[in-house]
C-alpha cells in the first residue's frame, strides 16, 4: 500500500500496485485546492522569505491587520495608510468629532491636532486688518497698515498653533495673553510684553504648551520687549 504526503496528502502507489485511481484522485483535488494554509492537504504555510520585498500592497490585507478584537486597521480612504480601530480607538477616546489629525499627549491626556478647513497646511489662514485677539490654530496676514497688535488665545490647549505673516512694511506686534510668554529659541518676552517683527516678510509659527508659545518657524527678525 502507499503513503500520502504530509503537506498536501498526494497518494505515492508502492511499486507494483495497481488499484490506486481514487486515492491518487483526491491527491489531484488537494493540488488544486491547496491554498498553503496548513495541515492535513493545504500545503506548506509561506514563511516570510517565500514573499519578495514591498510585494505585499494595502489592497491585499485584511481589514484589521492586527487582531479581531481591533487596533489598527487599513484605511479604506488613504492609500497605504492605518486608522486606529476597536480597543485602541476607545483608549484614545477622540470622540467622533475628531477623525482628522495628529495625535499628542499631554500628562496622561490625548488629544488631537485638525487641520484648518479650507486652508493650506495645519493653520486656518485669513488677513486682519485690526488689533485683535487671534483664534487658536489659525494664521493671520497683518494688513493693518500701520503698526498692528495681535493676541495669542488665553489658555490654549497644549499643541494650539498660531502663524503670523507680514506681507506689508508695518511693525506687528505678537503679544500673549495674560501671563504666558513666548520663546523664540532661548529667548523669551517678558511678562505682559511681545514679539515684535521688523521688515516685510517676516512670519513666525507658534505652538503652545503649559500656557507658554514657543516658535517652531521663524523668518526675519524679531525684538522682544
Amino acid at each position: 500500500m502507499g503513503t500520502n504526503t504530509s503537506n498536501v496528502g498526494i497518494y505515492i502507489p508502492a511499486d507494483g500496485e495497481t488499484l490506486y485511481g481514487p486515492s491518487f484522485a483526491a491527491g489531484m483535488l488537494n493540488i488544486d485546492q491547496h491554498d498553503h494554509s496548513g495541515l492535513p492537504n493545504k500545503g506548506v504555510p509561506l514563511s516570510g522569505s517565500a514573499l519578495a520585498n514591498f510585494s505585499v500592497t494595502y489592497q491585499k490585507l485584511n481589514a484589521n491587520v492586527v487582531t479581531p478584537n481591533g487596533g489598527l486597521a487599513v484605511s479604506s480612504v488613504t492609500q497605504n495608510s492605518l486608522q486606529v480601530t476597536g480597543i485602541l480607538s476607545s483608549v484614545f477616546s477622540l470622540g467622533s468629532g475628531a477623525s482628522t489629525g495628529f495625535l499628542f499627549k499631554s500628562g496622561p491626556n490625548t488629544a488631537i491636532l485638525t487641520p484648518g478647513s479650507g486652508s493650506t497646511g495645519w493653520l486656518q489662514w485669513s488677513t486682519q486688518a485690526i488689533n485683535t485677539v487671534v483664534a487658536a490654530n489659525s494664521g493671520s496676514f497683518a494688513i493693518a497698515g500701520a503698526l498692528q497688535i495681535l493676541t495669542l488665545p488665553t489658555s490654549p490647549p497644549d499643541g494650539t498653533s498660531c502663524g503670523f505673516v507680514c506681507p506689508m512694511n508695518f511693525p506687528l506686534q505678537v503679544t500673549p495673553s495674560g501671563s504666558s510668554l513666548i520663546y523664540i529659541g532661548a529667548t523669551v518676552c517678558s511678562t505682559g510684553g511681545n514679539f515684535s517683527s521688523t521688515n516685510i516678510g517676516d512670519s513666525l509659527i507658534l505652538v503652545s504648551y503649559n500656557s507658554n508659545w514657543y516658535s517652531i518657524n521663524t523668518i526675519g527678525n524679531w525684538s522682544k520687549t
